[in-house]
């Protein structure tokens, strides 16, 4: 399920978003600190468009004091479910308590693809061992984490591919072929 939340932006997808963070709380035991999930799913994003030249669910990508992170998991995270609706995030992840979140319901990887779970993987080989604060210091050293907080604190879709080593031609066409799938996902009907 594909969410617009922000103009300017690719559209958010929940579902693969809560899918994600259901797999790393599991791969962390079930419990996790809140500010290292968001920085896991971050990963795991700028992870997708260096291999798969995609995001895996979009967004809106910001970093702050605590780290880089996708906009729309924060206030899912952070966020009180409304009464009557229904959310795939808070069906599975816990709100935060004592800096921590738990998974609640082991939902599967659902609609993400075999090349999206290596994804994941991927990210956690490498930086779920770590702790939140050397997490958190290795993030803050990514070159487009550099000067963003000089900046607003808002990451460019551009400047991650240019992180990641895509050249100025590449990103342009990576970013048209993007932006033409998030016009078709726009104009579906939900």
């Amino acid at each position: 399920m594909w969410y617009l939340f922000t103009m300017g932006t690719l559209l958010f997808n929940e579902e693969k978003a809560v899918r994600s963070a259901a797999y790393f709380l599991r791969r962390a035991g079930g419990e996790m600190d809140t500010l290292k999930l968001l920085n896991l799913l971050y990963i795991a994003e700028r992870l997708a468009w260096t291999i798969l030249e995609r995001p895996i669910f979009g967004g809106k990508y910001v970093v702050s004091a605590s780290g880089p992170k996708i906009e729309q998991a924060y206030f899912l995270l952070h966020d009180e479910p409304i009464p009557g609706e229904k959310h795939p995030w808070h069906a599975a992840v816990s709100a935060p308590r004592d800096y921590k979140v738990a998974l609640i319901a082991d939902i599967g990887l659902g609609e993400l693809s075999n090349d999206e779970e290596g994804i994941l993987e991927a990210a956690w080989e490498e930086f779920g061992p770590l702790s939140h604060w050397e997490l958190l210091n290795r993030t803050l050293l990514l070159p487009e984490c550099e000067n963003a907080l000089d900046y607003g604190g808002v990451l460019e879709y551009k400047d991650v591919l240019g992180a990641v080593g895509k050249n100025h031609q590449r990103t342009t066409e990576i970013l048209a072929v993007v932006a033409d799938l998030d016009n078709i996902l726009r104009n579906v009907p939900n």
